[in-house]
């Protein structure tokens, strides 16, 4: 709790459009792939593929894609359609200016992504 401000207890100003809670997601690795799923007429036309930090790892996968686009690999059915990159692993909530414990930067933003699911009735 920085500078001793609980978000939870702070209201929205009148006109804020509050964010859904697959949009609250997007802070986590996998959140916006989750996102478009959600949001999907027909989910089974998604074939997402989630960079989890761009460590040596995270880096092969993206040049084996760029590799793809380029044609110098073939492109095939099971390629993905839509790849979701977190330059940290874990995400934004796990970057270098995290001012908290990523584990529980973790659990808040899963209980704040909850809470969204409530208030909107979204899965």
């Amino acid at each position: 709790m920085a500078r001793e401000i609980d978000i939870a207890q702070e209201v929205a100003a009148p006109g804020t459009i509050i964010p859904t809670a697959s949009g609250r997601n997007f802070a986590a690795s996998g959140g916006v792939a989750e996102s478009v799923r959600i949001r999907l007429k027909d989910a089974s036309k998604l074939r997402p593929a989630v960079i989890n930090g761009l460590n040596k790892a995270g880096m092969k996968q993206l040049t084996q894609y760029g590799k793809i686009q380029a044609g110098e690999i073939p492109y095939t059915d099971d390629c993905p359609n839509l790849i979701e990159v977190m330059a940290c692993e874990g995400g934004c909530i796990s970057g270098p200016c995290v001012i908290t414990n990523p584990k529980i930067a973790t659990i808040q933003l899963k209980k704040y992504v909850e809470s969204g699911a409530e208030d909107f009735n979204i899965n």
